[in-house]
């Protein structure tokens, strides 16, 4: 694998890792905490998290 193929590889392995980080986080922490981990704005914003960290992930897929 050259160099940029190692580059684009941890890069995706980056975004998968935030993806998994945001569900979990919002999941496993912000539903059982609940009170403003729960409130609507920063739910969603939990899961746009996870949202665009999965979309990056497929874009760089296609990519290579």
């Amino acid at each position: 694998m050259d160099a940029t193929s190692d580059a684009m590889q941890a890069c995706i392995q980056e975004c998968l890792r935030c993806y998994r980080t945001c569900l979990r986080m919002a999941s496993q922490h912000g539903l059982p905490a609940g009170g403003p981990h729960v409130a609507p704005e920063h739910f969603r914003l939990m899961m746009a998290c996870a949202k665009m960290c999965s979309l990056m992930e497929q874009m760089r897929q296609n990519a290579r």
